[in-house]
């Protein structure tokens, strides 16, 4: 079952007791539910949970070129893995870039092997030949623009409610006492969600079954 953005926000003038959206209207909510938003994906990301992992298209990187900059998903927020090919080769000449926190000092060659993220960007020393590139990155949720937006996670209904109610009460100052019990709201319901996606990580261990044994 899909949901919208006015779905979360009506449930949240509920907890702020404005089930008729009276004061808390869809306008001035959106601002808050956005910023949940934000936070659900920053919780998610920092548990490394699966939802948020993606997998670029292969990517041309053209010889000489040291940068990312127009060929990174719209939807990144950190990358995680870069591999990488000659153009034309099969799916088994992949080979694993490196990861370091400052680019060496040498010439171009004929493969990429380091890039750092810097700013917001991927860089690289370059490569003399062109390159193909695959990225597997951590993304962002599908902003929310309006009322009707679709939400990307259905199970983060309660969390993001709970966290836009609660943003609205402390950070307008209507209510702290009230944004103190919908944190604790938000929290439970952050927990569930981070327990369910990593119970799906793990492997299922099924028994042996031993023949003549009821």
């Amino acid at each position: 079952m899909a949901i919208v953005a006015s779905d979360v926000m009506d449930r949240s003038a509920a907890l702020l007791n404005d089930p008729n959206k009276s004061l808390y209207t869809y306008t001035k909510q959106l601002p808050f539910l956005q910023q949940a938003s934000d936070d659900l994906t920053d919780e998610l990301a920092a548990h490394s949970v699966p939802t948020l992992r993606e997998v670029s298209a292969v990517k041309s990187i053209t010889a000489g070129t040291t940068d990312m900059t127009s060929t990174l998903p719209t939807d990144i927020l950190t990358p995680t893995r870069l591999l990488e090919r000659k153009p034309g080769q099969t799916d088994d000449a992949w080979l694993e870039m490196v990861k370091v926190s400052t680019l060496p000092q040498r010439t171009m060659g004929a493969a990429l092997i380091h890039w750092v993220w810097r700013e917001d960007m991927i860089y690289f020393v370059g490569a003399t030949v062109n390159i193909e590139v695959k990225l597997y990155y951590t993304r962002i949720f599908t902003p929310i623009a309006s009322s009707s937006s679709t939400i990307d996670m259905v199970p983060a209904l309660s969390f993001l409610a709970a966290r836009t109610a609660e943003h609205i009460s402390y950070l307008s100052g209507a209510d702290k006492d009230r944004a103190r019990v919908l944190g604790g709201m938000a929290a439970r319901a952050l927990h569930v969600i981070v327990a369910r996606e990593i119970r799906g990580m793990l492997p299922v261990r099924r028994k042996r079954f031993k023949p003549g044994l009821r």
